[in-house]
């Protein structure tokens, strides 16, 4: 709405970023370290750079049962430029890395620039 100079009130389009810099030839400022993912059917998760964390048990969309999604750990860590396929879970051995991001997560979260935290705690 900013190319036509149309102002917005405080909260609408509250997961917003404009894009007018980039059509200018600007380079914007970062709006976030990281890149916020959420199914359809809720589940959350978190994309820093080539690591991706997911707040849930499954796969957060079509591809594994709930039953089966039951005995995996409440949160998964993958390197995507490792692991492309999510195939190896690293949350075990980057428990460090994996906080930050879930606090980044919770901090966004909880913002007035995303939805409610209580979905993510599932």
């Amino acid at each position: 709405m900013n190319i036509l100079k149309v102002p917005l009130p405080e909260q609408a389009g509250e997961d917003s970023v404009s894009f007018l810099p980039l059509l200018k030839g600007e380079t914007p400022e970062s709006f976030r370290e990281g890149i916020i993912h959420h199914s359809y059917n809720g589940i959350f998760a978190i994309r820093c750079g080539e690591w991706k964390l997911l707040a849930c048990r499954g796969s957060g969309g079509w591809s594994l049962s709930e039953d089966a999604a039951a005995a995996n750990p409440i949160v998964q860590l993958y390197n995507l430029a490792d692991d492309p396929m999510e195939k190896n879970n690293l949350y075990d051995s980057h428990r460090t890395k994996a906080d930050e991001m879930m606090k980044l997560l919770n901090h966004y979260c909880q913002s007035d620039r995303s939805v409610s935290i209580s979905a993510v705690q599932r």
